[in-house]
């Protein structure tokens, strides 16, 4: 069977190999009975009109006749490729839509989770900043008390000291003044107790605010590429759409 030499066929949009039309032509069922060109004239011709036509003629009868035989069995064997490719890109394209979307829906679900935890992270960072201000509060009056105690205290131990001079003719005073000096002293330790709890509170809620400020950040950062996902998988998913619209439309 003679068969055109181009690489390639087109037909119904698509392009086959000419190579998969010749396999498809040779793998065609053969009808039993298919009529031949002399067969053919036999029952339009009488055999003395058969006789008339010279033998020549009759052969080029018979190969135009087988030519487009072949012709014919070539566009159907090409036609049910093309139908098989068609119907084959169709279940493609929808298990990959089906594909897609599910994973869009995953995606969705995903950066859902990612904002409501990012909410979660502003305000735990807000509550830490209001408990910082408070422990920067409690500090700055902390000192305050300290550096009037240790004013008391060091008044305490002037007056001690003057005091002291006239130890003999002042012994009860003094021992009361001692008293205050100490109670003074308890005071101060108190107080220094109190500041350095108090600096131990500023550096746990500093940690704790810069590791949500990281936090936040890497959750900003992954919302990022999750919006980038989910776009990229929109995009395909419309080119997904698109090309199904085309293969039905091509039907």
């Amino acid at each position: 069977m003679e068969v055109d030499e181009s690489p390639e066929v087109t037909t119904a949009g698509e392009v086959v190999p000419a190579t998969e039309v010749v396999e498809a032509v040779e793998e065609a069922p053969k009808v039993d009975g298919t009529p031949t060109a002399v067969g053919s004239l036999r029952s339009i011709l009488s055999a003395e009109e058969l006789e008339v036509i010279p033998g020549e003629t009759t052969k080029k009868i018979e190969t135009y006749y087988e030519q487009k035989l072949e012709e014919f069995l070539t566009a159907k064997a090409l036609l049910e490729t093309a139908k098989t490719n068609v119907e084959q890109t169709k279940v493609d394209y929808e298990k990959q839509i089906e594909e897609l979307t599910l994973k869009y829906q995953d995606e969705s679900s995903k950066f859902h989770f990612s904002q409501q935890s990012g909410k979660e992270l502003r305000l735990e960072l807000e509550d830490a900043k209001q408990e910082l201000t408070q422990a920067k509060d409690k500090l700055k009056q902390n000192d305050l008390d300290t550096a009037r105690f240790r004013r008391e205290r060091n008044e305490a131990v002037n007056e001690r000291d003057t005091l002291l001079n006239a130890v003999e003719r002042r012994t009860l005073e003094v021992g009361r003044l001692q008293a205050d000096v100490l109670a003074l002293e308890q005071k101060l330790k108190v107080a220094n107790v109190t500041k350095c709890e108090a600096l131990a509170k500023l550096e746990e809620i500093q940690s704790k605010e810069f590791s949500l400020d990281f936090k936040e950040k890497r959750m900003d950062k992954e919302l990022s590429m999750r919006d980038n996902q989910i776009q990229k998988l929109s995009d395909d998913l419309h080119r997904a759409l698109q090309d199904l619209q085309n293969v039905r439309r091509d039907q």
